[in-house]
């Protein structure tokens, strides 16, 4: 996996176009999940999102790194991302999703600024 990811690694650093640097850094995305690894998860996505491509749908990636969050327990930064999703994306799937996620941690005490969700370990998350 090694190799694989310093040839990805190489092709962003050397391409001229953003759908191509993107395209790694998901296939690089994908590998820092596989590997429990979601603060590289999170760099990744927010690097994807600092050079737009139309092969990337911002609600895409914003959705994504919303999860990132929630896995590392950044809960604050993931109700404030998923709110953004369904602020700028209001009608597609991405914000009916994220919306029912904004809805669950609401729910669970969970507000920007203010103190974070007390993790309850027998609960699950919506999907």
């Amino acid at each position: 996996m090694d190799e694989a990811q310093e040839v990805l690694s190489s092709l962003i650093a050397k391409s001229e176009f953003s759908d191509i640097s993107n395209l790694a850094r998901n296939a690089l995305v994908q590998v820092a999940v596989s590997e429990n690894d979601e603060e590289e998860a999170i760099r990744l996505l927010n690097e994807i999102l600092e050079e737009p491509s139309p092969n990337f749908p911002q609600q895409m990636i914003l959705t994504r790194l919303a999860q990132s969050y929630e896995s590392v327990g950044d809960y604050e930064a993931a109700l404030r991302t998923y709110r953004r999703v369904t602020a700028e994306y209001a009608g597609s799937s991405f914000a009916t999703k994220s919306k029912a996620k904004v809805d669950y941690l609401e729910l669970r005490g969970v507000s920007v600024g203010e103190e974070k969700l007390e993790e309850d370990q027998g609960s699950e998350t919506p999907e």
